[in-house]
């Protein structure tokens, strides 16, 4: 039987690695905006040309 520490331990670590997840598939989308043709002055923001 799991003991409340383990079940919190479970659940930590799986909320990280998710969260790791999409921003990692945000950052990959975003690279890939910017260094395709979407990077027109009025498509993006100042900030991210």
């Amino acid at each position: 039987m799991s003991t409340i520490w383990q079940t919190i331990t479970w659940d930590v670590a799986r909320a990280g690695g998710f969260t790791a997840y999409i921003l990692l598939t945000l950052a990959v989308a975003v690279g890939l905006a910017l260094s395709t043709q979407l990077q027109s002055p009025r498509r993006w923001p100042r900030l991210l040309n």
